[in-house]
């Protein structure tokens, strides 16, 4: 695919990531192979606000948009459901490509016949959510190596149903409860060494009234759920050993988008496509 691009967003180092992920070897032209079209020259402007490689689904945003912007120019011929199955393709996992593709909070549920289904979870209106976006940069390939290969069955279990319990929370507004069901054995401990104070920051969290602290994703990014009015302390949160968070960090109050991807502008005439073999 040929491309001029002028970007905005992030700084323009970090958008290569993105671009990368809307170029040659990526999502939009592997819409194109499988639908067996020519690939079409355009221009892009691509305004992107997700800092890269810190745990906040930036590749998946990317892999969607590129999938959206080939499904535009083809029509709409794909269906969502398509286009989840050919982005969980490109990724590796559905996880954060379905929240990217549906909207709003997302379970992803994986049958036994080997296709993933994404469940929508109702998000509640008395939770808010901070970010807190640190300047280290952690690569999922190294916060996913630390992993281990096995977790004895007691502590799986337990997992598991904490696993189930921060849906009860969700559901049924036990905020009360949200620090335990965040509690994981999984991958927390093992990528919260990548964070320098991390546990400061967790504590210092806490003491401002947030309900849980956990990682976003692969990390360094933290996550903090809270009463919607404690927004501004906890983003004034400094934990009393700082270490590398001296650097004040980049903290965010976003809110779940339950529209998820979408197209605004009409699909181009076909006869003004400048189309590359």
């Amino acid at each position: 695919m040929a491309a001029l691009l002028e970007l905005a967003g992030e700084r323009g180092s970090e958008l290569e990531s993105v671009l990368y992920r809307l170029g040659d070897d990526a999502a939009a032209l592997h819409l194109f192979r499988v639908a067996k079209e020519p690939v079409p020259t355009i221009a892009l402007t691509i305004h992107s606000a997700i800092p890269i490689a810190r745990g906040l689904g930036s590749s998946a945003a990317a892999i969607v948009a590129g999938l959206t912007l080939a499904n535009h120019w083809m029509r709409e011929r794909f269906s969502t459901e398509e286009l989840f199955r050919e982005a969980i393709r490109l990724e590796g996992h559905p996880d954060n490509v379905a929240a990217a593709l549906y909207g709003g909070l997302t379970l992803s549920l994986p049958l036994h016949e080997g296709s993933v289904r994404a469940l929508p979870l109702p998000m509640p209106r008395a939770l808010a959510i901070t970010l807190a976006v640190p300047a280290i940069h952690v690569s999922t390939a190294k916060a996913r190596a630390l992993l281990p290969r096995s977790i004895p069955l007691h502590e799986a279990a337990a997992n598991t149903a904490r696993a189930m319990a921060l849906g009860y929370v969700l559901s049924s507004g036990r905020f009360e409860l949200l620090a335990e069901a965040l509690r994981d054995v999984y991958h927390v401990p093992y990528r919260a060494r990548l964070i320098p104070g991390f546990d400061g920051v967790v504590e210092a969290g806490r003491r401002a009234g947030a309900y849980g602290v956990t990682i976003s994703g692969s990390g360094p990014t933290l996550l903090a759920f809270h009463p919607p009015g404690l927004g501004t302390s906890c983003t004034r949160v400094r934990p009393r050993r700082a270490g590398a968070w001296r650097r004040p960090p980049c903290r965010r109050r976003p809110r779940a988008d339950p529209r998820g991807r979408r197209s605004r502008a009409p699909c181009p005439l076909p006869e003004r496509a400048s189309l590359a073999p």
